[in-house]
């Protein structure tokens, strides 16, 4: 399974479910051609399915299929274990709570400190010397 494929599976699953392509294109940042493609890929593999909208037949849902589910759930144990050995484990606890918070600001879209330090000149240094 590719990361792309994770990537679709996870989003089915975080949004109830079912996604229009259109939608699933915005989250994962690839163009409806390569969602096409990969949504094609996972159904044939009996991860995805496709519904049809009883509202309007012209539109269609990728679906998260049974089979689907449980490959993301064997996935997702072996994704947060490579995330463990290549991330987390450089980090001590607080220091996780500390970028999870800062992290979580831009998730929520939340502006920094009004008293937070000018970076202009960090930005103004060189980052490798």
């Amino acid at each position: 399974m590719t990361l792309s494929d994770y990537d679709v599976l996870i989003q089915l699953s975080w949004a109830g479910g079912r996604l229009r392509p259109s939608e699933l294109a915005d989250r994962i940042l690839l163009s409806r051609g390569g969602v096409t493609r990969l949504l094609s890929g996972l159904e044939s593999k009996g991860f995805v399915e496709r519904s049809r909208s009883c509202a309007d037949g012209r539109v269609f849902y990728a679906v998260l299929a049974a089979a689907g589910s449980k490959q993301l759930q064997a996935a997702s144990k072996t994704h947060r274990q490579g995330i463990d050995e290549l991330f987390t484990s450089h980090f001590s606890g607080r220091e996780l709570k500390q970028l999870a918070a800062l992290l979580g600001r831009l998730a929520l879209g939340e502006p920094a400190d009004k008293d937070r330090r000018d970076l202009s000149e960090l930005r103004a240094r060189p980052r490798f010397q």
